[in-house]
């Protein structure tokens, strides 16, 4: 595996504000020993949402097994709850009769499109229960960052000069890694996530990309066009402390997002690093 290693010797990984998972590399390459791992790669199986419970799924689309575009389309089985194919062309048509053309730019270096998707997305998370990873001034200076060096590329979609909204991607090796996906609450009426989902699919495989990656989980939309899964694993035994410190910080954050509680992820990280200890010590 390639990842980074702390000062303390311990490997980066299960690192919750920026999901990644990790891939087995050829063993004649220099390595270092770690005691554990998070989101090993163990397996590459064919799609399906029901198969290995209880493990973490990366759902993508292996293009290289694809003749063409409409074989793919004939080829998807939409989940429960998901929009068809055919139910994604009408409201692209709806779109269009509303608004004017549709349109994708797969990638998009205007001034302001980045920030601006950036802040949707906080905001989404911010109306919604559970973890907010753009909440801390630092994770968005992270993907400023990224941004900035060239490594998170932005796709945006249009009608009649109107932003509908868009997605924040990594792309290596012709696999394209979607990191995250938003759309304008001003335009929610007229579902454009659906419908830019599915253009940007088609772009990439036009593009000529190997693989797009949907990275973690199990959402139904996921699944209808994915062609294969990686399933991940814990390698390794992590530490006893380690542990009890993610499960701990795990229960404090459940609590913050229940009650709704402002708090920063250092406070929370801190907090649970104080729970833990207190449950070594009891």
């Amino acid at each position: 595996m390639r990842t980074l290693v702390r000062r303390n010797g311990r490997a980066v990984s299960g690192f919750y504000p920026f999901l990644f998972y990790l891939e087995p590399l050829p063993a004649s390459l220099p390595a270092r020993a770690v005691s554990h791992l998070f989101d090993v790669v163990t397996a590459v199986v064919p799609a399906s949402v029901d198969a290995y419970p209880g493990h973490e799924v990366a759902p993508f689309i292996d293009w290289t097994t694809v003749t063409s575009w409409e074989s793919f389309l004939a080829n998807c089985r939409s989940l429960p709850g998901v929009d068809s194919v055919e139910t994604v062309e009408r409201k692209r048509r709806a779109i269009e009769k509303k608004l004017g053309t549709f349109e994708l730019d797969l990638d998009d270096d205007r001034d302001g499109v980045f920030e601006t998707l950036l802040r949707w997305k906080r905001e989404q998370y911010a109306r919604s229960p559970g973890f907010n990873p753009l909440a801390s001034p630092r994770a968005l200076q992270f993907y400023r960052e990224l941004r900035g060096r060239g490594v998170l590329h932005v796709t945006s979609c249009w009608a009649a000069g109107s932003l509908l909204g868009g997605n924040l991607y990594l792309l290596s090796g012709g696999r394209r890694m979607t990191r995250t996906t938003v759309y304008s609450p001003g335009f929610a009426s007229l579902s454009p996530g659906s419908v830019m989902s599915l253009a940007v699919l088609r772009a990439s495989f036009e593009a000529g990309d190997r693989e797009f990656d949907y990275l973690f989980g199990r959402e139904g939309y996921k699944f209808t066009y994915a062609t294969h899964m990686r399933v991940l694993e814990q390698v390794g035994k992590e530490p006893r402390l380690d542990r009890l410190v993610r499960t701990a910080r795990g229960i404090a954050g459940s609590v913050v997002h229940e009650h709704r509680i402002p708090i920063a992820p250092a406070q929370l990280r801190r907090r649970g690093g104080a729970l833990a200890g207190r449950i070594t010590r009891g």
